[in-house]
């Protein structure tokens, strides 16, 4: 990434509930953010138990 600064990049504003994304289509939902997170968050302590 060199010749691009740090102000360039673009990044996502943090959303908290479903209500306040600017939704564009290019982000799934936060409600289905965190289902995926936890899911994968118990996959992967089952992982661990084996």
């Amino acid at each position: 990434m060199s010749g691009i600064t740090r102000s360039r990049l673009s990044k996502r504003k943090l959303t908290v509930s479903d209500e306040d994304s600017d939704y564009d289509g290019m982000f799934v939902p936060y409600s289905e953010y965190v289902e995926l997170r936890d899911h994968i968050g118990h996959l992967t302590d089952a992982l661990k138990a084996l």
